[in-house]
């Protein structure tokens, strides 16, 4: 991943599945959530664990092969342009949030197994319990 000026680049996992928009222009775009851990040690020697939530955006074609690896629970390294957006909820509490808009992304580990039986071949799909026979081979 290169960096940019202004880039930020966390490694976090994602909190859940990835979604894929497409807008009314046919352009697409693949959202999710990114929960960044640090942990810290305050003056008294106390240890603080806190995570951050990030909601990450990538702009593209053909993201719905790419959501499919973007699974609740992997761990993804993301590269992109931050923008803090600050609103007012029903309470009239103030809130603010972070966004990316991603410029580059990279699966580091994917952590859902349900996801990897799902791209396993049928039961029916396997060769013989014996193996293939040796004449079959073309060499």
């Amino acid at each position: 991943m290169r960096k940019r000026l202004n880039e930020y680049a966390p490694t976090g996992r994602v909190g859940g599945d990835a979604e894929v928009r497409v807008l009314t222009n046919g352009q697409e775009v693949m959202s999710f959530s990114l929960a960044i851990d640090r942990s810290y040690t305050k003056k008294g020697g106390d240890r603080v664990n806190d995570t951050e939530w990030v909601r990450c955006n990538l702009w593209g074609k053909n993201l719905n092969k790419l959501a499919q690896y973007v699974t609740k629970g992997a761990l993804v390294q993301v590269s992109g342009v931050p923008k803090a957006e600050a609103w007012t909820d029903k309470k009239g509490s103030v809130q603010a949030s972070l966004s990316l808009t991603l410029t580059d992304m990279a699966i580091l580990h994917q952590k859902s197994a349900a996801r990897a039986s799902e791209d396993a071949p049928a039961q029916s799909d396997l060769p013989p319990e014996g193996g293939a026979q040796e004449d079959n081979f073309p060499f």
